[in-house]
């Protein structure tokens, strides 16, 4: 989901998608909150709105047969620090621009420098989440 772009691409399926939603922004809501003075609903909504983007990039690439859908049993740990190295830096990168490009405007008097340090900082937390997650899903 634009978290996030990288959220349908690793969890493809919409609810699972969006419930995992959850965790990511309260995680980036965590972190950008008291520096930057953001509120939940700015967080979720530049969440969602990256997830579109990221379902849409999904689709893309199921359909041009890249697939990059995960399944239980098909997909090792290494499997996934593979894709993690192909695919979710670009995500991670879509992510904090799009993300942060919303975010700067509703954000309340932070220098730009500390701006996109929150931005990536956020990012990194819950593209860790993700990947942990992945992780988890992928050995249970």
């Amino acid at each position: 989901m634009f978290a996030n772009v990288a959220v349908p691409i690793v969890f493809p399926d919409p609810l699972v998608g969006l419930l995992v939603l959850v965790p990511v922004v309260v995680i980036e809501t965590l972190v950008l909150g008291r520096p930057l003075g953001l509120q939940v609903g700015a967080v979720f909504v530049a969440n969602l709105c990256s997830s579109i983007l990221g379902w849409l990039l999904c689709a893309v690439a199921l359909t041009t047969h890249m697939s990059l859908s995960v399944s239980q049993g098909h997909i090792t740990p290494v499997d996934v620090l593979v894709m993690w190295a192909r695919v979710l830096i670009p995500c991670f990168i879509l992510s904090v621009l799009l993300e942060g490009a919303y975010l700067r405007r509703r954000a309340t008097g932070a220098p730009r420098r500390a701006f996109w340090f929150a931005i990536i900082k956020a990012h990194f937390f819950s593209y860790l989440f993700l990947i942990g997650f992945e992780c988890l899903f992928v050995i249970v």
